[in-house]
């Protein structure tokens, strides 16, 4: 095997420009099998252990069922990513964002007085290296900024969709910038999918009906045919909508009790107490519009106490080498194995 990993670094250094962030791909691999190796001789050790704690004989029966009961879901097993499996990349194309909701860090963070822009180099750069192995996920263009607040968005998706033709491109806004013609500018851009959300002040009642009411009118307004069905999730209330070939749900969300603290950032949430690990950072990566790396949608770089969890900038380093860097490896083992100590995970209800 490692003949052949020596074989196929030489080849692409020889065939293609981009051999090194491929490379990278392929030591993830071989990093990937020994954490795979390490993981299954631990969960060997702790069948045993448990066996012994609960004074069963090694029989074939209560083994197996002892590792039955306590096997973790596969994918919260190792701290190592295989990057062909990554589902979603959130990225940040600027930084603006024209509300300061109670339930956000905006509202004490500023994020409306100027925008600064991803550069247009660094955000090319992403796709290309997604487009390396083809990535089918979906790309997200959220944060901690209104999309739609800035023109450029649709030149991004534009960019997106011919870089990469088979991506989910998505997005959340607030509607404050949504129009019809806003609507098919998005679907001609390449739009898949659009979240818009309604947003209730902190003391206002979560009243479904008057939020079916209120997602009724923002449809008319933006000329949307009814909508298809009330919307089935356990945390939103609202419902479907199509235009024109874009999925649309448009809800509403009760962050009085649903809402996490984003990280220890905000009072305004009550914190729980997490014993179980997030599958966030094992899945999905998020890119702040100065290229900050982050391993979860509730820290973000521009908030200091946040700033350990930067795993990287892709302006400089692939998304190769930082995906599966030391610093990622150190969060995910810390949320595989303690996350009930480790903060801010530790007071997630993500």
């Amino acid at each position: 095997m490692s003949m052949l990993r020596r074989t196929l670094k030489g080849a692409l250094r020889r065939i293609s420009p981009t051999y090194r962030s491929i490379c990278y791909a392929i030591d993830g691999i071989s990093r990937i099998e020994e954490e795979q190796r390490k993981t299954k001789d631990m969960h060997k050790q702790l069948v045993a252990d448990t066996c012994r704690e609960i004074s069963y004989s090694f029989s074939k029966n209560s083994e197996s069922s002892v590792k039955k009961a306590i096997r973790p879901p596969v994918e919260m097993t190792l701290p190592i990513v295989d990057i062909l499996k990554l589902q979603m990349v959130e990225i940040e194309t600027f930084s603006f964002c024209n509300r300061k909701c109670w339930f956000c860090p905006n509202s004490f963070i500023d994020r409306s007085s100027k925008n600064d822009y991803m550069d247009e180099k660094t955000y090319t750069k992403i796709l290309k290296e997604l487009s390396l192995f083809k990535f089918k996920g979906t790309i997200s263009y959220s944060r901690y900024n209104e999309p739609l607040a800035d023109p450029v968005i649709f030149e991004r998706l534009e960019q997106a969709r011919k870089i990469l033709p088979n991506a989910t491109l998505h997005t959340n806004t607030n509607g404050d910038y949504l129009t019809h013609e806003s609507l098919n500018m998005l679907k001609e851009a390449g739009l898949t999918t659009l979240n818009i959300q309604h947003y209730l002040a902190h003391d206002a009642t979560f009243d479904k009906q008057q939020i079916y009411a209120c997602i009724d009118e923002m449809a008319e307004k933006l000329g949307i045919a009814k909508p298809i069905k009330e919307l089935q999730h356990r945390k939103r209330c609202g419902k479907k909508l199509d235009f024109d070939g874009i999925e649309i749900q448009m809800y509403a969300i009760d962050f009085a009790k649903t809402g996490t603290n984003r990280g220890d950032s905000l009072s305004t949430i009550q914190p729980i107490s997490r014993v179980k690990p997030c599958p966030l950072p094992f899945r999905d990566i998020y890119i702040d519009y100065d290229g900050s790396v982050m391993p979860c949608c509730n820290v973000r770089s521009d908030y200091a106490p946040h700033a350990e969890f930067i795993m990287g900038n892709v302006t400089n380093d692939s998304i190769f080498s930082i995906i599966n860097n030391e610093n990622y490896i150190n969060f995910r083992h810390n949320i595989i194995h303690n996350v009930s100590e480790f903060s801010p995970c530790n007071t997630c209800n993500m």
